[in-house]
């Protein structure tokens, strides 16, 4: 199922664009402003091994543990971001506070 608009589409994302998710979250030029040192020291970014454990394999599968899921923003059919939703929002909360 994609989700989109005139210009945005949302498709589920796949356990090929975890690397890329996990590199928009924790290695981007945004990232200083969501978490970790300076401004966020009770937030640190996680580190590889703690992503995968945090978001498994069912966030990049279609038919998943209705847990949570990850998706794709796409802009002329080319990723700028993802968005997703975690169950547990105790978790989510803690990466972007």
């Amino acid at each position: 199922m994609k989700i989109s608009g005139n210009n945005i589409k949302l498709r589920p994302a796949k356990l090929s664009d975890r690397k890329k998710i996990y590199l928009w979250l924790a290695k981007s030029d945004l990232t200083p402003s969501m978490m970790g040192l300076p401004t966020y020291p009770d937030n640190p970014v996680p580190t590889w091994e703690e992503f995968c454990k945090d978001y498994n394999k069912s966030f990049f599968n279609a038919y998943g543990n209705r847990k949570g899921r990850h998706f794709v923003i796409l802009a002329e059919d080319f990723g700028v971001g993802t968005i997703g939703f975690d169950k547990n929002i105790y978790k989510i909360y803690n990466y972007i506070s």
